[in-house]
């Protein structure tokens, strides 16, 4: 119901968009963000644990794949994706990354009104790129919540660790 919903507002410019914006979940977009965060972010722990946080992200992801082996939708994919549907790998990888650089930016040194803008802009990256996965037909809405769900929760173990890892910074 959730793919029928959202597929009545299907449109060459939604559409468009939308393949723009699953890209921000990608392992292309991804790599590129960290390898920019590399360069330029100035506290020298933050990059290793980006890294170290997505590659374990990917791996719990491979592994509930094959655990599960979930057909992908048989509704019209407007891309092409392979592998299983559940969990889906980008609402994963968009809650592990941006909501880890959630929790970066709001132990920074930032004003607070940037870090209002920055969590907000975030937090619909991550809400628009399961909407993509859906829309697009790749994915069910439950492979995306549990992508998500699965995501926060070992996002909370992996920053409970972090803490302690960032304490001389």
């Amino acid at each position: 119901s959730v793919y029928n919903f959202l597929i009545s507002f299907e449109n060459d410019h939604l559409t468009n968009f939308f393949k723009i914006v699953t890209n921000l979940g990608g392992t292309i977009c991804l790599v590129v963000l960290t390898i920019f965060l590399i360069i330029f972010i100035k506290q020298k722990k933050y990059p290793i644990i980006i890294t170290i946080n997505i590659l374990i992200a990917v791996i719990i992801n491979q592994i509930l794949k094959l655990l599960f082996a979930r057909p992908r939708p048989s509704v019209a994919h407007l891309i092409v994706e392979k592998g299983y549907s559940f969990p889906s790998g980008h609402a994963m990888a968009s809650l592990t990354y941006y909501g880890l650089l959630i929790y970066l930016i709001n132990i920074s040194n930032f004003n607070k009104k940037i870090k209002i803008v920055l969590n907000i802009f975030l937090v619909l990256i991550i809400f628009l790129i399961g909407l993509t996965r859906i829309y697009l037909g790749v994915h069910y809405f439950t492979d995306v919540l549990a992508g998500y769900l699965v995501s926060f929760i070992y996002l909370i173990v992996f920053v409970n660790y972090v803490k302690s890892f960032l304490k001389d910074e």
